[in-house]
């Protein structure tokens, strides 16, 4: 990836080619909330082909820099195919380590409003409202003023009628609803919004219909505001092609706190735009990775203008010229340009830099497999061919294991591995798997001297190892304290608690945690402890499956369970033991109780070994068949006189008397 300096120069490029946005457009309407900058964004929908043409201003360049990467994209899809695209392109964009959340905020806001514009024309195309007055025939301009965009619950559109309300696009409550809203309910519709970008979101509390119930007395009594029963509706593209099961599964994960506390009951109604009439289902729908190509294109190509709206005044505006890519870039320039947020290299010995395949595991890949529900699997390999196995199985998650110790290495315990073994096992993983999210553990000695050398080995692991994350056992206040370090230094970081092996000293051997309910609750605790120190996952080790219950239902961030039960966000396993290559009496000594044998390859492999030996011991081996290799035609005879010219006659007798034993075994056998 470019340096955020490089990021920064391509940006203020971008915003010298954009044209302004004319003045009568920097209305409210027009303006993107949310943006430390202020930033303007309009639309044009030409009707006879059904695309949108953009155009966006700002008063800051880095930002009109973004809103014209925007612009690119999204100029020249239909309103259908804008309100469907999810905001994964915007990663894949490449700039978001080069800015800071604010800016990614502001970005991400540019783009909900675009896809709310565009859903205003959904609303007012096939009859849903009549065109408006003053518009040249072809085309619109979205904006209240010229009757084109959505005027929202209860405003007057156009002629001053009051407007159809099919669902308030922009899934904002007006101030009304603001007003007499609780604290729950701003917090249930803020994580709604946030998890789902609805394009119609509709919460109704319902407790006032429930205040018998002895839940709510109670709340009342204590003098609190009894938002205990709500009814959601809501609609969003993210649950297409989901279940409803799934999809209510998605909306529990996004509130589980206000579950977890106040509210008792949630009647939800959830709908992709499709299903609730909001749009017709396309022939074409543009893909993150196809948008994310369309605005990388804009770094390779020029930029020029096209099209000429009405403004609101129902006059020719000046000119509105949205920006298109006026050649195709080529795939080389893209490689060159853009490639996916990873901390995987792109640069490879023969071919340079690469743009690395779509179908790369990422952790917002894992972020969005948990908030649908989707259990993830994880392996513990070490070494390049397991790497591959992995890769070609489809497996989401590669473990670089500190049990390479034991499992590799033959020792007792995880303790004796270094780290810089430790990089050699994640550098040969790291080359066999391209595809899984590869995890590597700090090794026991690499980061207890505290969060410092926490950093430099967690750097190492990335930068030289290969690894997009690393793993810090242990959940006590110091090794919190290391964990929320290296995250603060940009590195993502697993959790892990339970048994710990790197404790072994400590604990007296491997022994499972949270037998009793006081130590349940401390893993438990340790656990949310991570999360709120910035783990973006959290492994259980050995504990009761009902602890690993309510560790996952406590988390918000995935859980990754091993021998924790089956209520985990995924599983992992060590690859030698699924496989069963545990033949040795030590390791099978070792291999844990939880751990299911898929095959018995350590069986196939003794067995493939014994045969070996007694086929060499026996002569059978290799035989005619594995020995493929001949002399050219009459080089047999010259071999024995070429041997004892150089006086090595023992040679030539034993080449000799072999000559003679195959040609009586040929004349026997013709």
């Amino acid at each position: 990836m470019a340096p955020p300096k490089a990021r920064y120069k391509q940006l203020l490029h971008f915003a010298s080619r954009l044209d302004p946005l004319p003045a009568e457009f920097h209305t409210p309407e027009h303006k993107v909330e949310g943006c430390v900058s202020q930033v303007w964004v309009a639309a044009q929908l030409d009707r006879a082909a059904n695309t949108l043409s953009w155009r966006a201003d700002s008063d800051s360049q880095l930002t009109k820099g973004l809103a014209a990467l925007l612009v690119v994209g999204l100029s020249g899809l239909s309103p259908q195919e804008t309100v469907q695209i999810s905001p994964d392109f915007i990663t894949s964009l490449g700039f978001q380590q080069a800015l800071t959340p604010s800016r990614n905020n502001g970005f991400l806001n540019m783009f909900r409003l675009m896809q709310r514009k565009a859903l205003d024309l959904c609303l007012l195309q096939g009859g849903k409202a009549g065109a408006s007055p003053g518009h040249g025939p072809g085309a619109a301009t979205t904006g209240a003023a010229a009757g084109e965009e959505a005027a929202g619950p209860g405003r007057p559109r156009g002629g001053g009628e009051a407007a159809p309300q099919p669902g308030d696009a922009a899934a904002e409550p007006s101030a009304s609803e603001q007003q007499h809203m609780g604290p729950v309910a701003a917090s249930m519709r803020r994580k709604l919004q946030d998890a789902f970008q609805p394009l119609r979101l509709e919460l109704v509390d319902e407790s006032g219909k429930h205040a018998h119930h002895a839940g709510v007395r109670s709340m009342g009594k204590a003098g609190q505001k009894g938002e205990t029963h709500f009814a959601l509706s809501i609609v969003s593209p993210r649950f297409q092609g989901l279940s409803t099961l799934k999809r209510h599964r998605l909306v529990y994960a996004s509130l589980a706190e206000e579950l977890a506390g106040s509210v008792h009951a949630l009647q939800m109604n959830t709908q992709t735009p499709e299903e609730a009439g909001v749009v017709e289902s396309p022939r074409r729908v543009a893909s993150p990775m196809s948008v994310a190509l369309r605005c990388a294109g804009s770094r390779a190509a020029g930029l020029k203008s096209v099209a000429r709206p009405t403004s609101p005044a129902g006059h020719t505006a000046p000119a509105f010229r949205a920006p298109v890519i006026t050649s195709q870039p080529t795939a080389r320039g893209l490689a060159r340009h853009w490639r996916c947020h990873s901390s995987k290299p792109a640069d490879t010995v023969y071919s340079g830099p690469v743009a690395p395949s779509p179908s790369r595991v990422t952790l917002r890949t894992l972020r969005r497999m948990h908030a649908r529900g989707d259990p993830f699997t994880m392996v513990t390999a070490y070494d390049y061919p397991s790497a591959v196995h992995v890769e070609l199985s489809g497996i989401e998650m590669l473990l670089v294991g500190d049990s390479a110790a034991m499992v590799v290495h033959g020792h007792d315990t995880t303790l004796p591995i270094t780290l810089e073994e430790m990089l050699t096992h994640c550098r040969a993983v790291s080359r066999g798997a391209r595809r899984p999210f590869i995890v590597a553990d700090l090794p026991f000695g690499s980061f207890e001297e505290g969060p410092t050398a926490a950093v430099r080995a967690a750097v190492r692991m990335l930068k030289e190892g290969g690894a997009d994350a690393v793993k810090i056992e242990g959940g006590a206040p110091a090794r919190v304290e290391t964990i929320r370090a290296v995250v603060g230094a940009g590195i993502a970081v697993i959790g892990h608690v339970g048994l710990t092996p790197q404790s072994v000293s400590l604990l007296g051997g491997f022994r499972p945690a949270g037998l009793h309910a006081d130590d349940a609750a401390r893993v438990v605790a340790e656990a949310k402890a991570l999360e709120e120190a910035g783990c973006v996952m959290v492994v259980v080790e050995c504990v009761p499956e009902l602890v690993g219950a309510a560790i996952t239902q406590q988390l918000s961030i995935p859980t990754i369970g091993i021998g924790a039960g089956v209520h985990t966000s995924g599983q992992v396993l060590v690859y030698h033991d699924l496989l069963g290559m545990m033949q040795h009496p030590h390791h099978a000594k070792v291999t844990p109780k939880f751990c299911k044998q898929y095959a018995a390859v350590g069986e196939v492999i003794q067995g493939a070994l014994s045969a070996f030996q007694a086929e060499v011991s026996q002569r059978t081996f290799p035989g005619p068949r594995y020995s493929p290799y001949a002399l050219g035609a009459g080089q047999e005879e010259r071999l024995g006189q070429a041997l004892r010219g150089a006086g090595l006659d023992a040679a030539a007798a034993a080449a000799e008397e072999l000559i003679a034993r195959h040609g009586l075994a040929t004349a026997q056998n013709g």
